[in-house]
């Protein structure tokens, strides 16, 4: 046979194997039929891959929304629009979803990428206050600059110090605290009880007072025979000035001191903004939803705790808005900021007191951060701002404040050093 006919030599082959095949079942399939078959399971992959496709995208933009509302938050005040303050909190998942989707899209080489990229671009600024990245970061020139004064200080709340935790006459965070290498503490939920079996007032001053002879202390009821709560800033270097930020509140509060460190005045802020108010019981529903033990309650549980959360926002952004006066009518160049603001760095509140401030941590260090370290909010509430006249150096979560394996406080403290740069200089 001629070469140029060999194709019809080979469908006679195809044909003949189709027909073997069905021999041996009594049954002859022929092509046409066989054809037939793949058409339709091929039209059913497609009709269910553009389900999957469309259910993907569709999930896509969902995340897409609720990434710009989370990220949007330190726009809007929670007395306008309570939503986005509550959003905020799942910002981090709601960025790792987008990540993922972005890779997904791309491996599937769909345009699609593009939606939640330009997203992740759009809030980079929030990305990187929330995650920031500064494996490297150093101000070794300013440590060997002898004209440069440096400070440390270190911010903590204490938890009322446990103040039933009193060991042979010794408080465990107290003591932490007191070993420290740092030149001023600003302590949160400050309080004592003036009784032989727990810690009393005398107690800690006497304790503190070894290596910080200043301080300044700002408490409800502060009556010597009596429980008390506020807020302490204690220093190394003469406290020549006090004040207090004004705003209502039954325990939360703020001051500033005004401290001598040689020829130059710091205007340190300490700050305590409001609590969420979240009980016990809160904290354990909140557990038995994440552990599905509880799932006929949501909707009650859910709206309980978002409520609580809710009115605390709004409180705070009102509180946010005196801070953040206060530190505009400062007439000092150098200022530190600090304290617990019970928000993270995608709130309104924090975005508000920080203004033209910079932070310490997304300046300095690398990391999600986090201050907290209990169920169930794992985020940086605890800050330490400053001003363009400050350089900070070494900032630092401590995280061995503990004792037989458990945290002295529901918060971690925090420190870190700042360089005052004479104003001369600028």
């Amino acid at each position: 046979m001629p070469t140029g006919t060999n194709e019809k030599p080979k469908k006679r082959k195809r044909l003949m194997t189709f027909w073997i095949r069905s021999r041996k079942t009594d049954t002859i399939v022929y092509p046409k039929k066989r054809r037939k078959s793949s058409f339709a399971k091929d039209a059913t992959e497609r009709f269910y891959r553009g389900i999957l496709h469309a259910f993907n995208l569709s999930l896509n933009i969902v995340f897409i929304i609720l990434l710009i509302l989370s990220g949007f938050s330190t726009q809007i005040s929670p007395e306008r629009f309570i939503l986005p303050a509550l959003l905020s909190l799942g910002f981090p998942f709601f960025v790792i979803v987008n990540i993922l989707f972005v890779l997904l899209w791309i491996v599937r080489r769909r345009w699609h990428f593009a939606l939640s990229l330009f997203c992740l671009i759009l809030l980079s600024g929030n990305i990187q206050n929330c995650f920031p990245l500064h494996p490297l970061a150093s101000n070794d020139n300013l440590q060997s600059d002898d004209s440069i004064r440096s400070i440390r200080v270190l911010s903590y709340n204490v938890k009322l110090f446990n103040f039933y935790d009193l060991q042979h006459g010794r408080n465990p965070m107290l003591e932490y605290i007191a070993s420290q290498d740092v030149d001023i503490v600003c302590l949160q939920e400050f309080g004592f009880y003036n009784h032989k079996d727990f810690l009393s007032f005398d107690r800690i001053l006497r304790t503190m007072q070894r290596n910080f002879p200043y301080h300044h202390i700002s408490c409800r009821n502060h009556e010597r025979h009596k429980s008390s709560y506020g807020i302490a800033t204690f220093s190394k270097f003469p406290i020549i000035r006090q004040g207090r930020v004004n705003y209502p509140s039954a325990y939360s509060r703020t001051v500033f001191s005004d401290i001598l460190v040689g020829n130059d005045t710091i205007r340190v802020f300490n700050c305590h903004l409001e609590s969420n108010q979240l009980t016990i019981d809160d904290k354990k529903r909140m557990q038995e939803l994440m552990d599905r033990k509880e799932t006929g309650n949501l909707s009650q549980t859910t709206g309980q705790i978002s409520g609580k959360l809710g009115k605390a926002a709004k409180i705070r952004a009102r509180q946010s808005d005196s801070i953040h006066a206060a530190v505009r009518r400062s007439d000092v160049s150098h200022i530190i900021l600090c304290g617990d603001f019970n928000d993270h760095p995608l709130s309104y509140n924090y975005k508000r007191i920080r203004g033209e401030l910079n932070d310490a941590f997304v300046s300095t260090s690398s990391g999600f951060g986090i201050t907290y370290n209990e169920f169930p909010f794992y985020y940086r509430i605890d800050h330490l701002l400053y001003s363009k006249n400050v350089k900070p150096d070494q900032f630092r979560i401590h995280r061995d404040a503990v004792k037989d394996g458990k945290n002295l406080s529901d918060h971690y403290p925090i420190s870190c050093s700042f360089f005052l740069i004479p104003i001369k200089t600028q």
